[in-house]
C-alpha cells in the first residue's frame, strides 16, 4: 500500500543519505556509487528512479535548458518512485507547491523561467548561482498556522491589505526594523546612478513607508525587545524619534508619553501574570561523572590535547558515544589542507632520503610533489590552485630549514603509528608521528608537520603536548620501525611561507609524571570531565551545544 511503499522509500533515502551524500566524496555520481551500498533488487529499481530524475545534461547546455531539466528533475523527485505522489505542476495544491512557501517558490521558480528565456547559452554554468541568489532574495510571511482565529502575524507590506482593531507593531529595534541595507560589492553609488538603479537606503525610506502606515489604527502598540539572547538591544530609529518629538512638545507631549508608557506596563504586567510561575532554572556548567568501565581505555595525542582543553568534549565523544555527522558534500576544509600538505612532506622526504639535491633541482622536485600530490587528493581546481601557490611559495623556507635537520641526523620513518600502555595497562596512549630522524649519537629527532602555524609557547606548556607524548612512546620502543630511544630534538615546522619553525625543549623525565598524572585522572570515576576547562584553548566547538554553553558561561 502507499503507507509501506512511502515508508520502504524514507528507509532507502535514510541510507543513501548516510552511506552516500555524507561520505566525503567530493563530487556525486550515481554511475559510481560505493559497491557496499546498493543491496537488493528494491534498492535497484529505487536508484533507477533516482538516476531518470537526475541525470545530468550535456556540458554546453544552456540556462532555460537546464531550467526545464531542473523542473522536469523536481517533479519526477515529487511523484515519488511509485510516480503516485503528485498532481499537475500547475496546480496550486500539488506536491511540489504546496503551503505558501511552495505557491511563492512556483511564482518565482516560473518567473525565472521566463527570465531566462532566449538569454546567451553561456548562462548555463552559472544556473546554480543565478537560482540561488534568486531563491534566496524572495520571503514568505505566512499566517501562523495554530494562531487564534482572532490573531493575524503579518509583514509590514502584507498588513497594508489588511485591517485590525488592535495593531502591533513589534520587533522595533535597530537593525531589525528597518534592517540595513545589503552592501553592494560589486557598484559604488556613482555607478548605480550611472545605470539608473536606485540607492540601497531606498528601502529604508521603503521601510519608513510601512511604519507610517502601521500607525494609522485606532488603537496601537510599539513593541519591542530590551535585548536579545546575548546583549541588551538599540531602540529603532523610529521609536526614538517619536519618543524626541514627544518630548520636546512640552507638557501635553510628556504628558501622553508618560500614559503611553504607562499603558505599555500594565500590558508588560498582564503578559508576566499569564507567564509560567517558575522559569526553567538555566543549565550549570557540566561536570560529568561517568565511571571508570565507562570512561576511555584509548586516546590518540591529538584527542589528549582535547582532554586538557575541553573534557566534556571526550565525554560526549567516548563516553556517551556521540558523533557529528558528516556534511552534505565534502568542502576542501582545514582537515583535507592537513592530509594533503602532510602527503607532500612525507613523498618529498622519502624521494629525498639519500639526501638533497643540490640548488634548483631541490626546488623543482618540490614543485613535481606538490603538483603530484593536489592533482590526486584535491578534485576542487580554485582550491588545488590557491594551495599549489601556497606550498610553492613555501618551498625555498622550507627546503633551507631541510638543509639543517639533514645535517642534524637521517630520516627514519615517516607517517609511523605507535602506541604505549600505561596505567598498568588500563590505557593505551596512541599516536601518528609525522617524522622521525636518527641523530649520529643514536637519539631520535622527532618533527611535526602543521599546516598552519606552529603553537605558541603557552600552548605548548598547557595543552599542545603531541610532541612530548610522542617522545614517551619514542622511549620505549612504541613506533614501528623506529628503536626505543631518547628524543634529543623536537621541531614543528609550519607550512607558510614564512617557514615558522618552532622547537620544543623536552625533559621527560620532569614532565612525563605529569602526563601519568592526567592519565590516572581519565580513569578516576571522581574526577570530573569539565566542559571548556580551558575556554581560551578550545578549538573544537562540536558539543557546546550539548553542554548547554550560553545558559553558563566560561566565567561561571
Amino acid at each position: 500500500d502507499a503507507d509501506s511503499s512511502r515508508s520502504a522509500h524514507l528507509k532507502r533515502v535514510e541510507r543513501f543519505e548516510h552511506g552516500v551524500l555524507r561520505a566525503g566524496l567530493p563530487t556525486l555520481s550515481l554511475d559510481a556509487l560505493p559497491s557496499d551500498w546498493i543491496e537488493g533488487s528494491g534498492d535497484q529499481a529505487w536508484l533507477a528512479w533516482l538516476r531518470r530524475a537526475l541525470t545530468p545534461g550535456p556540458p554546453d547546455e544552456g540556462a532555460q535548458d537546464r531550467w526545464q531539466r531542473h523542473m522536469q528533475a523536481a517533479q519526477q523527485l515529487a511523484h515519488g518512485p511509485d510516480g503516485g505522489g503528485g498532481h499537475q505542476e500547475e496546480a496550486p495544491s500539488g506536491a511540489l507547491w504546496q503551503q505558501a512557501a511552495g505557491r511563492r517558490c512556483r511564482d518565482v521558480f516560473y518567473g525565472l523561467g521566463d527570465a531566462l528565456e532566449g538569454r546567451a547559452p553561456g548562462l548555463g554554468a552559472l544556473y546554480p548561482h543565478i537560482l540561488r541568489a534568486v531563491l534566496g532574495g524572495a520571503e514568505v510571511a505566512d499566517r501562523a498556522s495554530n494562531a487564534h482565529p482572532s490573531l493575524a502575524i503579518l509583514g509590514p507590506r502584507e498588513a497594508r491589505m489588511e485591517s485590525a482593531d488592535v495593531m502591533i507593531l513589534a520587533g522595533l529595534n535597530e537593525d531589525v526594523w528597518p534592517r540595513q541595507p545589503n552592501p553592494d560589492p560589486w557598484l559604488s553609488r556613482g555607478m548605480r546612478a550611472a545605470l539608473g538603479l536606485t540607492v540601497p537606503e531606498r528601502q529604508l525610506g521603503l521601510a519608513a513607508h510601512d511604519f507610517q502606515q502601521g500607525t494609522t489604527g485606532s488603537e496601537l502598540v510599539l513593541s519591542r525587545a530590551v535585548r536579545d539572547a546575548s546583549a541588551p538591544t538599540v531602540p529603532s530609529r523610529w521609536l526614538m524619534r517619536l519618543t524626541n518629538l514627544l518630548s520636546g512638545l512640552g507638557e501635553t507631549g510628556t504628558d501622553a508619553l508618560a500614559q503611553m508608557r504607562a499603558r505599555g506596563a500594565t500590558l508588560g504586567a498582564m503578559a508576566k501574570a499569564l507567564a509560567p510561575p517558575r522559569a526553567t532554572p538555566r543549565a550549570t556548567r557540566p561536570q560529568p561523572c561517568p565511571p571508570a568501565e565507562a570512561r576511555p581505555a584509548r586516546l590518540s595525542v591529538t584527542r589528549v590535547e582535547a582532554l586538557i582543553r575541553d573534557p566534556y568534549a571526550i565525554y560526549a565523544a567516548y563516553v556517551l558515544g556521540l558523533r557529528a555527522l558528516d556534511p552534505l558534500s565534502r568542502d576542501a576544509d582545514a582537515l583535507l589542507r592537513g592530509t594533503a600538505f602532510h602527503t607532500v612532506l612525507q613523498r618529498f622526504v622519502e624521494a629525498t632520503r639519500a639526501g638533497l639535491p643540490p640548488g634548483d633541482q631541490a626546488l623543482a622536485l618540490w614543485d613535481q610533489t606538490v603538483a603530484q600530490t593536489l592533482a590526486e587528493q584535491v578534485p576542487w581546481r580554485a582550491e588545488r590552485v590557491f594551495w599549489t601557490s601556497r606550498l610553492s611559495r613555501a618551498g625555498p623556507a622550507f627546503l633551507a630549514s631541510e638543509a639543517d635537520r639533514r645535517a642534524l641526523g637521517t630520516p627514519l620513518v615517516l607517517e609511523v603509528m605507535g602506541t604505549r600502555a600505561m596505567a598498568d595497562g588500563r590505557f593505551t596512549l596512541s599516536a601518528t608521528a609525522d617524522r622521525i630522524d636518527r641523530m649520529p649519537d643514536g637519539q631520535l629527532a622527532l618533527y611535526d608537520y602543521k599546516s598552519g602555524d606552529p603553537p605558541s609557547d603557552e600552548a605548548l606548556r598547557t595543552s599542545s603536548i603531541q610532541i612530548l607524548l610522542e617522545a614517551g612512546i619514542a622511549a620505549v620502543g612504541g613506533f614501528s620501525g623506529a628503536p626505543a630511544a631518547t628524543t634529543g630534538y623536537a621541531q614543528i615546522i609550519g607550512l607558510k611561507p614564512e617557514g615558522k619553525i618552532r622547537e620544543v625543549p623536552l625533559d621527560l623525565a620532569e614532565d612525563w609524571p605529569k602526563v601519568e598524572n592526567l592519565i590516572a585522572q581519565v580513569l578516576n570515576p571522581a574526577w570530573p570531565m569539565t566542559a571548556r576547562l580551558r575556554p581560551g584553548q578550545v578549538v573544537d566547538h562540536t558539543y557546546d551545544h550539548l553542554s548547554r554553553l550560553g545558559e553558563w558561561e566560561d566565567g561561571d
